[in-house]
């Protein structure tokens, strides 16, 4: 297990984590679904 200290490489990991189990499983779909919803709370920490 990884400690993150920072919440953006930590959501970007995540982000490719979900695409490859996904596409194993051919499950694009969820993972596109996942990846707007990380996109935009990255966005959002980047504002602050």
């Amino acid at each position: 297990t990884t400690i993150y200290k920072n919440e953006i490489k930590l959501l970007c990991e995540f982000k490719q984590y979900v695409f490859r189990k996904s596409k194993k499983k051919k499950q694009v779909s969820i993972s596109k679904e996942i990846e707007t919803d990380v996109n935009a709370h990255l966005e959002k920490i980047k504002e602050y």
